[in-house]
């Protein structure tokens, strides 16, 4: 869902037996005053690129540049592997007071090879199950993390990333936590 000024509403529940494949960017509530919900669920596979040298653009979930934005990513029993230029789970951008919430749901195994990784908007949070893991980066290809990435012309952005019950195997060339690039305030848990 996306909308300049009127509400833009979107959900989509894929089927057990789908396989999607999406070559260039996914957006998951990606303008303003946006409602977005995709859900992948057991049995069915959700792939961003193909490989390490042949990356999807972008996963934005929930955009917000004037007034309010939802956005939800549950891939939670499927299988999910993205191969990105960026993922970015909640960006408030433009003027103050623009609220991006966005929840990335993810599956008991993941894999995500990405140049960057932002958590922030007004809420962004990250979720893997109890048990499970997620791969970030890899050997060949570091990721760059953010946790509580604000935008310039944000006033707020709360990040969670809290792998206290499941694995996280990052291979990092930057680590910013907290990370602020307007002059106003930043939050992380």
């Amino acid at each position: 869902g996306g909308g300049a000024n009127w509400y833009g509403l979107g959900r989509m529940v894929l089927d057990t037996d789908d396989r999607v494949v999406v070559r260039s960017n996914l957006t998951v509530a990606g303008g303003s005053q946006s409602s977005g919900t995709l859900i992948v669920p057991n049995s069915t596979t959700l792939q961003l690129g193909t490989s390490p040298s042949n990356r999807a653009g972008t996963l934005l979930i929930g955009r917000n540049v004037n007034g309010g934005s939802y956005g939800t990513l549950s891939v939670t029993g499927a299988e999910f592997t993205a191969y990105l230029g960026e993922l970015v789970v909640g960006q408030s951008a433009g003027q103050a007071g623009n609220l991006a919430y966005a929840t990335l749901n993810l599956a008991p195994s993941n894999t995500i090879v990405a140049n960057h990784v932002k958590l922030g908007g007004y809420q962004g949070v990250l979720t893997v199950p109890a048990g499970g893991a997620l791969d970030l980066g890899s050997t060949s290809a570091p990721a760059s993390l953010w946790v509580g990435y604000m935008d310039s012309g944000a006033t707020f952005d709360h990040a969670a990333l809290e792998p206290t019950n499941w694995t996280l195997r990052a291979r990092l060339h930057n680590l910013g936590v907290g990370y602020n690039v307007a002059t106003t305030y930043g939050y992380v848990d």
